[in-house]
């Protein structure tokens, strides 16, 4: 295997740690690395070390609020945000299944379906939807993982968890 040059930028709320260097000293480094900004977090905040590639490290973070053993249901959280739009429809369906189921991510059949279970549902809100998520997506509520899966950003999850709280 060549040595390459790497750089590994994580960002966690106002937390942020930079390393640069050789990918082999970043892989051996890493555990040790993990560990220090574990320690540094809020205790509700973890990282752990999904899969070391050859040109990558996928890491995720696991943000866990001390509302997370919310048990309401979507039509409940809509309520409680006075849902107007297809938008804050689809943020309450993604509220529920993030922080009520505990999903760490869901198509957008997923979301519809828990769109569906609530009287505020109108077809037009499905019709709408792409331009619902991309400005979800901008706004920061959500992030996509890939073509048609989406998760809440872990950054959003307590502000939203408070307006129905």
């Amino acid at each position: 295997m060549t040595t390459s040059n790497s750089k590994l930028q994580l960002k966690i709320g106002s937390f942020e740690v930079s390393f640069e260097g050789d990918l082999q000293d970043l892989r051996s480094a890493l555990p040790e690395l993990i560990k220090t900004v574990n320690s540094e977090l809020p205790k509700d905040a973890i990282v752990t070390v999904g899969e070391v590639l050859e040109d990558s490290i996928i890491a995720s973070t696991s943000i866990k609020t001390a509302n997370s053993n919310l048990n309401e249901t979507t039509s409940s959280i809509a309520t409680k945000m006075g849902v107007k739009s297809g938008k804050e429809l689809i943020t309450a369906a993604v509220v529920h299944l993030a922080v009520v189921e505990k999903r760490e991510q869901f198509s957008r059949r997923d979301i519809i379906e828990q769109m569906r279970t609530t009287s505020f549902f109108k077809q037009t809100y499905v019709n709408n939807m792409t331009k619902s998520l991309v400005g979800l997506i901008k706004d920061k509520v959500l992030l996509e993982r890939s073509k048609d899966v989406f998760s809440l950003n872990p950054n959003k999850i307590d502000s939203l968890v408070q307006r129905i709280a």
